[in-house]
């Protein structure tokens, strides 16, 4: 049954008709050229009063919104899947670590300057591994992360690297057995990198045949024993981390036997 409320809260968001007839004509107007000349024209003459409307002699403004109004009462909302005060805990000593760090090093060192973005993005490294394996998704796995200290700093879309980790994560988790570790480690990433940041996410499971390495970035390219693991998924995941890591002109490989995992390893170029 509906909250009769609601409606009334949902009624009140809408103004009052000053002259319902005038807008009945408008409204058969926009009807008739939408018949007669399509949706292009329609749109066009939309675009061309908002610009009008917006003149400062009308000072009209576009509702950025929705009269939405939450219906569900907070004791039927469903929990929160985890615990936000820990998470949030973690997230702030993780932060204040960073900080503590950073002051230390330059109490000593005053020519190092503020790299607390290396520390920052050790707390993504972190974040991504609560996400993934402190949750339902991969209940009961362990997740060992490793970052190497003094890694210079680089240029990169948080969101996209989050991604890019969590479908290594991911994959990680799905083609190894519950009760083998999977590491995320950051490391100085070498010659290869130009002085950057290497990204290895490594697991004990399955493994990959050799042949089909050179195809594993393919879009929809899935090998045999993915198919007979029945892990779902139709092979973009990784031809998506492909597209982000190069996007940030980096790259991404692999290196795994049969039953010996797998180790994906990303190279992000150090910022300019």
């Amino acid at each position: 049954m509906s909250d009769p409320s609601i409606h009334q809260q949902l009624v009140a968001t809408v103004p009052a008709d000053s002259d319902p007839q005038e807008s009945a004509e408008w409204r058969d107007a926009f009807r008739a050229v939408l018949q007669a000349t399509g949706p292009a024209r329609a749109r066009e003459l939309m675009d061309m009063l908002s610009s009008m409307a917006r003149d400062p002699s009308v000072a009209w403004q576009p509702v950025r919104g929705t009269p939405y109004v939450n219906t569900i009462p907070v004791a039927q909302q469903p929990a929160f899947p985890g615990d936000l005060a820990i998470e949030e805990r973690l997230a702030s000593l993780m932060r204040w670590n960073a900080l503590a760090m950073v002051v230390r090093a330059n109490q000593a060192h005053g020519e190092l300057g503020g790299h607390i973005a290396s520390y920052a993005s050790a707390a993504d490294l972190f974040e991504v591994g609560f996400n993934h394996f402190f949750r339902a998704r991969h209940a009961g796995r362990t997740l060992e992360v490793t970052v190497a200290a003094g890694l210079p700093e680089v240029e990169a879309d948080a969101a996209l690297l989050r991604r890019l980790l969590g479908n290594l994560l991911d994959n990680a988790a799905k083609y190894s057995d519950a009760g083998t570790p999977v590491t995320l480690a950051a490391r100085a990433g070498g010659p290869e990198a130009g002085g950057g940041v290497a990204l290895e996410v490594t697991d004990g499971g399955i493994g990959i045949a050799e042949e089909d390495l050179p195809r594993l970035f393919t879009p929809f390219f899935r090998t045999d024993r993915s198919r007979a693991r029945g892990t779902g998924g139709v092979g973009l995941g990784l031809a998506l981390a492909k597209r982000i890591a190069e996007a940030h002109g980096g790259t991404i490989g692999a290196g795994s036997a049969p039953g010996a995992g797998t180790t994906f390893r990303v190279t992000l170029p150090p910022a300019a």
